[in-house]
Parts: structure tokens; sequence; C-alpha cells
């Protein structure tokens, strides 16, 4: 991920690219020759020697206080892939850290820039289905060879607690949890997660690792009293069905690009950002919850 941030960053006109960092020698080498830019094995030199306004922290979940921490720290607004981190205390003393430092911190909720989720958001701001009545998402897919550290609730059940909070405005109030080992004990590769939200919308979350690479689907359906909106995250789309007929509408847009974009004007701007970082600590809550509530 941290590879397609810097790719992206070259490729925005308000943005200047002034250097990578990976604790991987060969992959910095690699990266500083295609992109042209000096690269830094640890955080800290390149803290110290190059002049910085932003960082994208886009390193292992158990990295993410130490190196977000740092570059906060020395003044920089950061932008830290979901989750915020690993758990709850280091989420909230980021969060004070950035307040103190008054820099911006900002969480890789990488689904509240897809354009089909904000199509979608408009589509039920504008009351097109009616009164919500409930929310599925699914995520279905092979297992990355990088994901071996944690299950799927913390590496995708934890885009839908978001994406919950973010589509219909409230706050989780219960959680019921299902999961499955199919693999080992430690890490499950499937999660079955009811959500019902403070505003009475029922929402399902529904996560699946496979061995198979032959199926993959991500999306969302959201269910109304006068229709259904289905939206597919990759590649971005949505389809609504009402009382009018079934309309498709146009969805263009790079996500990853929308939200660097955000980044940017936020740090240049300081406004608040899109996915805050007690959006972040909210997630990182609510999967801890849920992993505890799945394995009574």
């Amino acid at each position: 991920m941290g590879v397609n941030h810097a790719r992206l960053y070259r490729r925005i006109k308000t943005a200047k690219l002034v250097a990578i960092c990976d604790s991987d020698p060969t992959r910095a080498r690699d990266v500083s020759r295609t992109l042209h830019v000096p690269a830094y094995i640890d955080v800290s030199s390149m803290l110290e020697k190059e002049r910085l306004d932003a960082v994208s922290v886009a390193v292992p979940t158990k990295d993410h206080y130490e190196a977000a921490s740092a570059a906060i720290k020395s003044g920089i607004s950061v932008l830290v892939e979901k989750p915020l981190a690993d758990n709850v205390r280091s989420g909230r003393l980021l969060i004070d850290l950035a307040k103190k430092s008054k820099v911006i911190l900002m969480v890789g909720h990488l689904l509240r820039f897809n354009p089909a989720v904000n199509l979608l958001k408009r589509t039920l701001k504008e009351h097109r289905i009616g009164r919500v009545i409930a929310g599925n998402f699914s995520r279905i897919g092979p297992r990355p060879s990088r994901m071996q550290a944690v299950g799927a609730v913390e590496d995708l059940a934890v885009h839908d607690f978001d994406l919950a909070r973010y589509l219909f405005e409230s706050e989780v109030d219960n959680l019921k949890v299902h999961l499955s080992f199919s693999e080992n004990r430690r890490f499950e590769s499937y999660s079955l997660i009811t959500m019902r939200l403070k505003n009475r919308i029922i929402v399902t979350s529904e996560n699946v690792w496979l061995r198979s690479h032959s199926f993959s689907q991500r999306g969302a359906r959201v269910i109304g009293t006068d229709g259904v909106v289905v939206a597919d995250f990759a590649p971005p789309r949505i389809a609504l069905y009402n009382d009018k007929g079934i309309s498709r509408p146009r969805v263009t847009g790079n996500t990853l690009k929308l939200e660097l974009e955000h980044f940017l004007d936020c740090v240049k701007n300081h406004r608040k950002p899109r996915a805050t970082g007690e959006d972040g600590l909210a997630a990182v809550q609510l999967v801890k919850r849920a992993l505890e509530l799945g394995q009574n």
C-alpha cells in the first residue's frame, strides 16, 4: 500500500514527493530508483534530514503508533492506514498527540472516498429508497499472503464498522458476532457480525477469506421502505431499484487518489478530515469488542 501512496503523490499536482521510508533495504532501494526520490530505512533519519509537511504511514498495524507518533511529534501531519492502531490506548495517544501538536491526523478508511459509497450515501440522503431499514456489507476473497498476523475482523470487518457509522450517521448500539476458524484457532477466516445502530438500522457484515483465488466480491446492499441500492466497491458502481424502475448511475474516480487529495487539502487548509482520529478509534474499539464477543 505504501508504494501505491508514493506513486499517486507523484501524480497529484498539489503535492511533491520528497522521500520514502521502508525497513526493507532492497525494497527501499527499488522504490527510490523507480520514483527518483531519496530512500530511508528508518523513520527517525527521514524526519531529521527531510523537510516534510505530511506523511503517509502504511506500515504493519503493530508499527502504526511508533511511526505516526514520531511524525506528529515533529510537527508533521499524518495519514495513517486503517486501523488507526493495534490497541485502543495507542489510538487515544495518537489523537492527543495530534491535538497537542496542532497537526492533522487522518485515518485511511478508504471506503469513505470510494465513489460508489459516496453516491450511495447521497442516494440515501435524498430518500430515494425511503426510510432505511437495513444494510448488508460483504467482503469475500482470498487471504492476502501479507496478512498472516490478524484475522478477518481486524483486516476486513473494520471497514464495515466504519462504513456503518459513515453511511448511516449513527453509532453502533449492539453487536452479535459469529467467527469461524477454518485454518487455526489464532485468526478467524470468517466473521458474521450483526450491528444494531442507535437509529435502529440493522447492519450485517460478512467477511470471508477463501483458500481459492477463483472468487472475489466486495459490496453493500441497503434496504429501504421504498427500494434497494446495491453497490460494488471494486470496480465502483451502484444500482438503484425503486418504484421508478432500475437505474445505474455512472460512477468514476480513483478511490485512493481521492483520499490522498483530500488529506493534502486538509493539511494545506487545516480542515477537519473526512476520517478523523476519533473515527479511527471508534473502529478499533468495535474490532476489539467484536473479537471479545466472538471468542466467548
